[in-house]
């Protein structure tokens, strides 16, 4: 596993000048006064960024050693970590790079958990601020509440709340508020469609969970930027792995170990579910907010912080009420449970081997398939046939997935697969900002962002998808 890299994201400083505000852009004049006005103005900016380095240089100078040991720790515990093949040149192909990876510390104060990473992320989290204000502008002649009003009902734990707090008391400065950082992390999934895939091979051990993220074009360009993987750690033992998007302190994707042995023990991908009730849904999505029900992805982060078992997370996940509808699947070793949720409970859900050694719990199997069972969730719901909506990035997915297979001559060859699989038409898009690929039996936590090229007047689609 490679060490926390302090280093700024290797993308922070890709984007044209329309990417930032003439208000960061240094100026020349032959006017005195004037001139003098912004001689002080960038003297103060000056101040604020050596400040900023400042901070930077004495966070890392007071945390390299220590982090570095727990990282040695971790990567000495971990389940046959050195034999993990090199996958760097899977990260480094076409238009992908890696993403940046950081520890956060459940033993620290809750304030201060995301400080070494906020420090990094500065100048795309301004960005992120421009973006948010421009969407969250409460409308004074609006009747209705304001989001910030709605959403202080959420159920929020008291630690994911410190740690907004602590991320704004940094990013204030900059605008980015806490009222911000807190809607952006109850709705951030609006902007976009997350796929999750489950699906076991012949021949091969455990089940492939992969995830594909997918956001408006314009928010996806500044979320690459803010793109981290974090390993959560509690008493120097590794509690779980996620992908995530700064400054979001819930999780929507993971895998968990156990914190004893070390070994993983289960994954999982969650997705917005889009549910069809007009008024009536605003209404119940109204009271889901008075009652303090969960937002999904504090819970979900509650499950991983909690459950170390992959029956004990279901069990989590189907009983404890959401104040939105969503599909989360699931997957241990030898299976994965696809779960579509309504807002008070599970719905329905979809087993992916029924033969397993998880027990019989009413859910759906799938029907038998020659090579491989999928299942492959997106836009479209599994379980309501008057859904006609067509859903290309799962058609792409399904068709991927049942006409190819794995080559089993070439290195790392189900990552390989499972990679192809996600960077096939329509599901590589301008919007795509990462790829995922998980397995719980052998640890395997991959993961790489997607960097476009700039379209032309006369690009197709085929110029955002890998052909192989």
């Amino acid at each position: 596993m490679e060490e926390q890299t302090t280093n700024s994201h290797p993308l922070m400083n890709v984007g044209s000048a329309e990417d930032h505000d003439d208000s960061e852009t240094l100026h020349t004049t032959s006017d005195p006064l004037r001139a003098s006005n912004e001689t002080k103005q960038d003297e103060e900016e000056y101040e604020t960024i050596h400040l900023v380095k400042q901070v930077e240089t004495k966070q890392n100078q007071s945390s390299k050693a220590t982090l570095k040991n727990k990282q040695k720790e971790e990567i000495e515990e971990h389940i046959n970590q050195q034999d993990q093949p090199n996958v760097d040149y899977l990260q480094h192909v076409d238009y992908f790079k890696p993403i940046p990876k950081y520890v956060v510390n459940l033993n620290m104060d809750a304030k201060k958990r995301w400080k070494h990473i906020v420090m990094d992320m500065i100048e795309p989290l301004k960005l992120l601020a421009k973006y948010l204000t421009n969407v969250y502008q409460d409308d004074s002649d609006s009747f209705a509440p304001s989001m910030t009003d709605i959403i202080s009902q959420i159920y929020t734990p008291d630690d994911l709340e410190q740690e907004m707090w602590g991320i704004a008391d940094i990013t204030n400065r900059y605008g980015l508020t806490y009222d911000l950082i807190y809607q952006f992390n109850i709705s951030y999934n609006d902007f976009g469609v997350n796929s999750s895939v489950a699906f076991s091979e012949i021949n091969e051990d455990g089940v492939f969970q992969l995830r594909h993220s997918n956001y408006e074009h314009n928010l996806a360009k500044i979320l690459r930027l803010l793109t981290v993987d974090i390993d959560f750690i509690k008493d120097g033992r590794l509690i779980f792995k996620t992908t995530t998007f700064l400054p979001l302190v819930g999780v929507s994707n993971g895998l968990r170990f156990s914190q004893f042995t070390q070994r993983s023990s289960y994954s999982f991908s969650y997705s917005l579910r889009t549910v069809e009730e007009g008024f009536l849904g605003d209404v119940a999505s109204w009271f889901g907010t008075i009652l303090a029900f969960w937002n999904t992805e504090f819970l979900l982060r509650e499950v991983m912080e909690k459950c170390e078992k992959y029956k004990d997370a279901l069990e989590y996940i189907r009983t404890s009420r959401t104040n939105s509808a969503s599909y989360i699947l699931v997957c241990s070793g030898d299976n994965a449970t696809l779960i579509s949720r309504g807002r008070s409970s599970e719905e329905q859900s979809l087993l992916l081997h029924k033969e397993s050694t998880t027990h019989d719990d009413g859910s759906i199997e799938l029907e038998t398939q020659a090579r491989r069972r999928i299942i492959v969730q997106g836009d479209t719901d599994w379980f309501n046939q008057e859904d006609t909506k067509i859903d290309l990035k799962k058609k792409q997915l399904t068709k991927y997935l049942f006409k190819h297979s794995p080559k089993p001559n070439i290195p790392n060859h189900m990552l390989e697969y499972c990679l192809s699989c996600l960077s096939k038409k329509n599901v590589l898009t301008q919007g795509t900002i990462f790829q995922q690929v998980i397995n719980t039996v052998d640890g395997t936590f991959f993961s790489r962002t997607y960097n476009p090229p700039v379209p032309s007047a006369n690009s197709s689609d085929s110029q955002y998808y890998i052909k192989k």
